[in-house]
């Protein structure tokens, strides 16, 4: 919600200023239209592509942790993405940060520390897409943690995030 405020306050801001633009150099509405159209897609361009760069780069440092993990030297990874998950910025990298640094712990062998950062995490703010990935890990968790009851019962409550 805050962001979309921000989104929207910026469009007000650059709208007005574009009107107090074409008012003070006295630009005809038909080229005007012309200009704020070519503005219009020149930003949204822009934010498409600073957002894609934005998740590509944290997606190589990503799997840079991950090759460290795969190494077997889970503290080492978990300290690389703990610091990253304090420079990471937006509630999706966010989660996706915090669902592999649980199963870094559960791959660590700490399994109930891996659960409670999950059962921790805020699931009605998670993407769609990623409540696949949060179920699951949270189902390999218990199950690691010997818990396969619960496990099983997640893994019921929520099949049609499996499908």
């Amino acid at each position: 919600m805050k962001r979309k405020l921000k989104v929207i306050g910026f469009g007000l801001i650059l709208g007005i200023l574009l009107i107090v633009l074409q008012k003070s150099l006295d630009i005809p509405k038909d080229d005007f239209k012309i200009v704020y159209i070519i503005v219009g897609v020149i930003i949204i361009v822009g934010i498409i592509v600073i957002n894609v760069s934005y998740f590509m780069y944290y997606r190589k440092l990503l799997i840079k942790i991950a090759k460290i993990a795969d190494k077997g030297d889970y503290n080492m990874a978990i300290s690389q993405i703990e610091t990253l998950q304090k420079k990471a910025k937006g509630g999706h990298l966010n989660n996706v940060i915090e669902i592999v640094r649980a199963g870094f712990y559960n791959d660590k062998g700490s399994s109930q520390q891996a659960i409670e950062i999950l059962e921790n995490m805020n699931v009605a703010k998670i993407n769609k897409k990623l409540l696949n990935v949060y179920y699951m890990t949270l189902c390999t968790c218990y199950f690691s943690n010997n818990n396969s009851e619960k496990a099983v019962k997640i893994y019921d409550e929520h099949k049609e995030v499996f499908n």
